[in-house]
């Protein structure tokens, strides 16, 4: 059976949030496998993305390299190791399978299909007639997708070998940074310049080429630039919003990362750009819409490299990012609200690389490749979070600092987390395991494969009511249920029913967020409506519950309906039915209808 996956523009430098620094200890990475190169139990070195967890208890993922001789010279096309393990086993079973020329060096994260297959892009491999583009071997070799199987046991398939490819220029064809993948199957990813999509049938399409003419512009002093940057570091599909986003970089290239006009200091270093479901087209039509652009002199640069990349991640109507010199956030429809929200320099980590993963207690967690414990920039990394606040404008955001890895014992330069299982301990509290890769440091200074518990706030629903509580038929009063929880997160982990009112029957079955406020309709029925209120823990086990109550009088006259949702009926015995049926509701609301809050778990 295949294998399922486990998850998971103004700069506003006065909005920089606050830092604080973590315990030491809380979140001490567990070291899972310890690289060991050409040769030992765990072949391997250099893993440039973390693994995926899936639904076998099993971790898949590739390193960059195998360590076999010629791992570095120029004329030498090397190739990665695709890998699986067993996290929770005393030994992990380390299993594996040399990925071949043909594929190559994988220099993307890994990215899981429904079905429970891998793609994953490589760059150094041999081209269909067995030599590199140029017709040289090595560094310049050709850029390639992988499909890699998702079970044991292990298989690894080049499947495309995109046209054009052979004409580039080879060092601008490596398949490199952050894919994504949408709910239909297709992934999206990038090679220098082209931004590519592959169809759930394999089929491919260019949607388009940023360093294409349609983008190309004069600059001061008769130099060109493109308006969107020049290649793309990282890319989120969001499925709320039926749009890709990403973010771009100049390269190399000085002042190359986009329209010098949209930034004061005139150094553009890359962009934001979102693609609606609706554009994505294929071919060189496609015209992805510019959110924002980053300056050089304030942001640093979004990048990707063959030394890793600088991440984006999508909270609701928010996106999080990095580029070499910061974290930051904007909401995606309102470059205005762009704020810096931490500068990594001088006294904590530097060089923010890899995935960004927003985990199950609502905040957002990635790695540092160095910080500033040796003095100079060049310690072996630490691990972060971007603390969600409560305000509206996500002001009250915070960066902690978690843990600064030990190089001897847990590795050094770590490259990114993934999303893992969440598990009940012995005292009953549930975690969260993060999964992430190390390029260097611990036993054989190969890298190796670490995991850390986020810890989980028990599921609890802390408010539910509706306002007001009482009304009555025609006297224009639209109640408000409004909602709050801990220990829940997520846009669809809570329902809400009405039982037989049929004023609200609609509410029925639609996903709610774990905490929201809903305006109701006028009630057209005198009666008693019972709202349930159901959330689902991310465990996907537990289930909490509460209940609110709203009573509807009947108006004076005595002509509207009543509802049989807990009431007696809309008649009344006599002329004094009104008042009587005020009178019995409200005892009924005291007496019967008390809130109902309860705790179950499958």
């Amino acid at each position: 059976m295949k294998a399922r996956w486990q998850a998971t523009a103004v700069l506003v430098l006065c909005g920089t949030v606050s830092l604080t620094h973590a315990a030491e200890g809380d979140f001490t990475p567990q070291v899972i496998v310890d690289f060991t190169g050409a040769s030992g139990e765990f072949r391997g070195m250099r893993p440039e993305a973390p693994p995926l967890l899936a639904d076998d208890g099993r971790l898949y993922g590739v390193t960059f390299d195998s360590g076999e001789p010629g791992a570095g010279d120029y004329f030498v096309i090397t190739q990665g190791v695709y890998y699986s393990l067993d996290p929770d086993a005393q030994t992990p079973d380390y299993q594996y399978q040399l990925l071949g020329s043909d594929i190559g060096s994988p220099l993307s994260t890994v990215v899981a299909r429904s079905s429970g297959s891998l793609l994953v892009g490589s760059s150094r491999a041999v081209d269909v007639d067995g030599i590199s583009s140029d017709g040289q071997a090595g560094w310049n070799g050709i850029g390639a997708l992988a499909e890699l199987n998702g079970e044991l046991a292990l298989q690894a398939e080049r499947i495309v070998v995109p046209a054009g490819f052979e004409d580039a220029d080879p060092a601008d064809m490596k398949v490199r940074g952050q894919m994504t993948v949408d709910g239909d199957d297709n992934v999206y990813f990038s090679s220098g310049g082209r931004l590519w999509r592959l169809s759930a049938d394999n089929t491919l399409d260019v949607l388009t080429e940023l360093q294409n003419e349609r983008f190309e512009r004069e600059g001061p002093g008769n130099t060109d630039y493109y308006v969107l940057g020049r290649e793309v570091a990282a890319l989120v599909w969001s499925e709320s919003d039926q749009a890709l986003y990403g973010v771009t970089s100049g390269g190399s290239a000085v002042s190359a990362g986009g329209d010098p006009a949209e930034v004061d200091a005139g150094d553009p270093s890359g962009t934001l750009f979102r693609i609606g479901a609706d554009q994505l087209s294929g071919g060189d039509t496609t015209d992805p819409t510019l959110l924002y652009t980053f300056s050089y002199s304030l942001h640093g640069n979004p990048s990707v490299s063959d030394q890793g990349f600088t991440g984006l991640v999508e909270d609701g109507d928010w996106l999080y990012g990095t580029t070499t010199q910061l974290a930051w956030r904007m909401k995606k429809d309102d470059p205005n609200s762009f704020t810096v929200i931490h500068r990594f320099e001088n006294t904590d980590g530097t060089a923010p690389r890899g995935a960004m993963v927003r985990a199950a207690d609502g905040n957002i967690y990635g790695t540092t490749e160095f910080d500033f414990s040796d003095g100079e920039g060049k310690g072996p990394g630490t691990l972060y979070r971007i603390v969600m606040g409560q305000a509206e404008d996500r002001a009250d955001d915070t960066l902690e600092f978690l843990h600064t890895f030990d190089a001897a014992t847990e590795g050094s330069a770590p490259m990114g987390l993934s999303a893992g299982d969440i598990l009940t301990k012995e005292d009953g509290g549930q975690v969260q395991r993060l999964f992430g890769v190390t390029q260097g440091g611990a036993t054989n200074d190969e890298g190796g494969i670490f995991s850390v518990e986020v810890p989980l706030a028990a599921p609890a629903i802390t408010t539910f009511a509706v306002d007001p509580a009482n009304v009555t038929v025609g006297d224009g009063q639209a109640p408000v249920l409004s909602w709050s929880t801990t220990g829940l997160d997520g846009d669809n982990v809570c329902t809400i029913d009405a039982g037989d009112s049929a004023d609200y029957a609609a509410l029925t079955g639609e996903p709610r967020a774990a905490s929201g406020s809903l305006e109701l309709a006028e009630p057209g029925q005198y009666g008693t409506v019972t709202f349930t209120l159901e959330c689902t823990a991310a465990d996907g086990e537990t289930t909490v519950g509460d209940t609110a109550v709203l009573t509807v009088a009947q108006n004076e006259g005595g002509e509207d309906g009543g509802d049989d949702d807990n009431s007696g009926g809309g008649s009344s015995g006599g002329g004094g039915g009104g008042s009587t049926g005020t009178l019995v509701l409200g005892l009924l609301a005291a007496v019967g209808l008390a809130r109902r809050r309860y705790v179950r778990r499958a």
